[in-house]
């Protein structure tokens, strides 16, 4: 468990303003000596100023990356920043707005209660790739860990999303009838190499189905569908029910149009999805598909 992390977005929740006034404070000192104090010898003596440090050093560490040592402390080394974004205001009061209903927990994902929910999303440290973000890193038996947890909230009924990366023992894990696995591309920033900064395949495994319906007909999907024809001229119908926003053509699984993370090789589904959700979301109805 991070209670630095949690602690952080508690403080956004709950005391932006002063958080701001800390930050500007840090950027105002910046410089790589007075980072290495920070990281090393600075010990903070109020939940905002502990906020603020982690804010600090998280934007002017080398890549933004979050790593700790045996001793569970951080050690990134500095960033190379000409001018880096410290005191974000927009970002942390829109933060603070967006958690207002949010009830933050500081508790191992077991600990979590099995109660019926209407989705949750699990986004672990991933298998087989950087793992340190705590000491004792997060391993094969935390993975068997996860999954069993997924399967009990799953058993209550609540509709579950795990990401994860296309390993042999994640695609074990989640083979059955129980669980869907679909690839993914997903950007890779963190990289000494700048060429090595690309996309790779992930895994998002779902244990429900996402699909397009079409009124009084048998379940159609988006992507199938579209697949035969992109043109409004010489598509099927339900393209051009896309294309004009007819309101009697759609409506869609319970994750919403705008929470699709399917990915096909041309991302086909992925806009056209995005797009129906924006030009018309108050047509669309939710309901499960089962």
């Amino acid at each position: 468990m991070n209670s630095e992390l949690i602690q952080t977005w508690r403080t956004v929740k709950e005391s932006p303003h002063e958080l701001l006034k800390s930050l500007r404070r840090h950027k105002a000192l910046h410089c790589k000596e007075y980072f290495y104090h920070m990281r090393d010898k600075y010990i903070p003596r109020s939940a905002v100023g502990a906020a603020a440090r982690m804010i600090y050093l998280n934007k002017t560490c080398f890549n933004g990356l979050y790593r700790v040592n045996s001793r569970n402390k951080f050690n990134v080394p500095v960033g190379r920043y000409a001018d880096p974004v410290i005191a974000d205001k927009e970002n942390i009061l829109a933060c603070y707005k967006a958690l207002q209903k949010i009830e933050l927990e500081n508790r191992r994902f077991s600990e979590m209660p099995t109660v019926r929910a209407d989705f949750i999303y699990i986004d672990p440290p991933y298998d087989a790739t950087f793992t340190n973000y705590l000491a004792g890193g997060f391993h094969k038996s935390s993975q068997e860990e996860l999954r069993e947890v997924a399967n009990e909230w799953a058993a209550q009924g609540s509709r579950v999303m795990i990401s994860n990366s296309d390993t042999a023992l994640i695609r074990k894990l989640y083979s059955g009838p129980k669980w869907r696995i679909n690839e993914v591309k997903a950007g890779r920033m963190i990289n000494s190499d700048p060429k090595g900064r690309k996309a790779v395949v992930e895994l998002v495994i779902r244990n429900y189905e996402y699909c397009l319906r079409q009124v009084g007909d048998a379940p159609i999907n988006l992507a199938e569908a579209l697949k035969n024809g992109r043109g409004a001229s010489s598509g099927p119908r339900l393209w051009q029910g896309f294309q004009t926003r007819n309101p009697k053509t759609y409506n869609c699984g319970r994750a919403g149009f705008h929470h699709s993370i399917f990915d096909w090789s041309d991302n086909l589904q992925y806009r056209s999805e995005n797009r129906l959700f924006r030009l018309s979301p108050q047509q669309i109805s939710r309901r499960p598909y089962n």
